[in-house]
């Protein structure tokens, strides 16, 4: 079966320095992947790449067996779905509004939304949980809600692939989950960025690893979070686990390790104080 996705030596340049080196990989339709990495790794860099915010790269990016720069904006529209991490600030329409744009680029010109894509709009705000948000400014939500509101517009487009950079950012436990949970049981690829190394074990089919601009492993949670692996990139001793819910790689900081290796031998009580410790 070909990938739905293809990406081959993708590297990304500015004049200063090399910000995305010789990246490889593919991604199956249908698949859960999570990017994890060290802020600065190139995360967002080459999702922005893939979605072609980003196109001044050498390498290729093939989506659909076509390189993704053959594709016009409304043609890359109907397929991928982008939720970024950086929320918009004025927008100054209602959550039903907001959602309905996901529609856009399935609409003709001056055509109006049907019946049935009405239907689709309110099984995406009741699944999410925010159909009780339905008449309210997006503006005046919290940061959560917003992005519970974002993911449900990209749903309307009806992706193949969708992308989300950090979905949990904004998100409280409960929510983490709700939302993970419900975008990994769609019958469509996702492409996430991941801060969280145990939701992307527990959520991921498949883990991308990057540190400095390079693909370090893929594949699996357990041939990819390891513990070498880990120390290598993210400089912190690990040890793996077991979570007994559900039987996922759970992986456990040395925290109390941490906080010794970066206190100061000798701090007075009125350095203390003045910290307002």
């Amino acid at each position: 079966m070909n990938p739905l996705l293809s990406v081959s030596n993708l590297t990304w340049q500015t004049e200063q320095k090399t910000i995305l080196n010789s990246i490889s990989f593919e991604l199956k339709d249908q698949s859960v992947n999570a990017i994890v990495g060290p802020n600065g790794a190139g995360k967002t860099s080459l999702l922005r790449c893939l979605y072609g915010q980003i196109n001044q790269y050498s390498g290729q990016v093939e989506f659909l067996n076509k390189p993704i720069k053959s594709y016009s904006a409304k043609q890359l529209a109907q397929q991928i779905a982008v939720v970024n991490q950086h929320l918009p600030i004025n927008f100054a329409l209602s959550v039903y509004e907001i959602v309905c744009l996901g529609l856009i680029p399935h609409l003709s010109l001056f055509s109006q939304i049907s019946p049935s894509q009405q239907t689709f709009i309110e099984q995406i705000l009741n699944q999410l949980e925010i159909q009780h948000l339905r008449d309210r400014h997006f503006n005046q939500l919290s940061g959560g809600e917003q992005q519970r509101v974002l993911i449900a517009r990209a749903l309307a487009q009806k992706p193949k692939l969708l992308i989300l950079d950090e979905p949990t950012n904004h998100l409280d436990i409960h929510f983490q989950h709700q939302i993970l949970n419900f975008i990994c049981s769609l019958n469509v690829c996702i492409l996430m960025t991941v801060h969280d190394l145990n939701l992307a074990s527990y959520y991921a089919d498949h883990i991308l690893l990057m540190n400095q601009g390079q693909l370090i492993a893929s594949g699996t949670a357990q041939a990819v979070l390891t513990p070498k692996l880990i120390a290598d990139v993210f400089k912190l001793p690990v040890e793996l686990g077991l979570n007994p819910l559900n039987q996922k790689q759970h992986v456990y900081f040395a925290a109390s390790d941490i906080a010794k290796q970066f206190t100061p031998a000798a701090v007075t009580q009125a350095e203390i104080n003045k910290a307002g410790c």
